[in-house]
């Protein structure tokens, strides 16, 4: 099967799917502020909900600020570092929410692992632990996207060279 290349979205497309992920992070809200008397769960779980939320809503900004491909390097500062701004809260509010999955306090139920465990204490110490992997994983890659997005805003684009014109 031939490899097809990659498209831009369409407008609509970027707009809709930035609408699509505030809509989801307004619906989470909702539900995490209707409190425990219309879901009753962990306190927590409002808690993780509220950070997923977060999550969401960046990412839908950062779909209509970014979403029609990649910001040229000749756009104004500003622009280019409220787009590094958001990918940046988008990677640090997911590792908030591992991070605090991971070391948080209040017992953990980790049922994927809890899986491969036999029964006992030492399956909320695995989950943690893998959790916590994934947390430090997630920390790594906002700093990454940190100081590489803070490389390009900090290089200047270069103007474009003037046309050559052929003599005759």
């Amino acid at each position: 099967m031939p490899i097809r290349p990659m498209t831009t979205p369409s407008g609509r497309t970027v707009v809709a799917t930035g609408l699509l992920l505030a809509a989801a992070a307004v619906a989470l809200l909702a539900w995490v502020a209707g409190g425990p008397a219309a879901a009753p769960v962990q306190p927590w779980i409002g808690d993780a909900a509220a950070i997923t939320a977060a999550v969401l809503l960046l990412a839908g900004i950062a779909v209509l600020v970014d979403g029609l491909g990649d910001i040229a390097a000749t756009a104004p500062l500003w622009l280019r570092a409220i787009a590094l701004a958001t990918g940046v809260a988008v990677f640090a509010s997911f590792a908030v929410l591992v991070s605090w999955l991971a070391f948080g306090p209040g017992p953990r139920v980790f049922a994927s692992i809890a899986a491969l465990l036999p029964s006992g204490d030492g399956r909320e110490l695995a989950g943690r632990c893998v959790v916590g992997t994934v947390a430090l994983i997630g920390w790594a890659l906002t700093l990454l996207v940190t100081v590489l997005g803070a490389i390009r805003l900090a290089v200047r684009p270069k103007p474009p060279l003037p046309a050559v014109q052929a003599k005759d």
